[in-house]
């Protein structure tokens, strides 16, 4: 099994990427996840389940969207919940995630 923690939209150098913006914020924690998975040699395919948390109930459709660009049919389980605040200022979305590796 491949487990990825906390994945958030953030650049090299911990900085948040476009503040309190879910939708630029979720691409860039899946591309994070996107070379992660590469790097381990796991396709997408292989997520069984991803755990985010946003801090806006009303920003779940746009991170929806996102989401369902970056992970084929059959979706994997996934598990929503809203919170408070993050770690960091101004982040709005992270995102975890179980994966079936080889």
């Amino acid at each position: 099994m491949l487990y990825v923690s906390g994945a958030l939209g953030v650049d090299e150098n911990w900085n948040v990427v476009a503040p309190n913006d879910v939708t630029t914020q979720t691409r860039r924690a899946l591309e994070t996840i996107k070379a992660i998975l590469d790097a381990a040699k796991v396709p997408p395919t292989n997520v069984v389940k991803v755990t985010v948390y946003l801090t806006n109930a009303a920003d779940y459709k746009a991170f929806n969207e996102v989401r369902r660009a970056f992970f084929p049919e059959p979706f994997p389980a996934s598990t929503v919940v809203v919170v408070k605040e993050l770690v960091l200022k101004d982040a709005v979305v992270e995102i975890e995630l179980v994966a079936e590796a080889h």
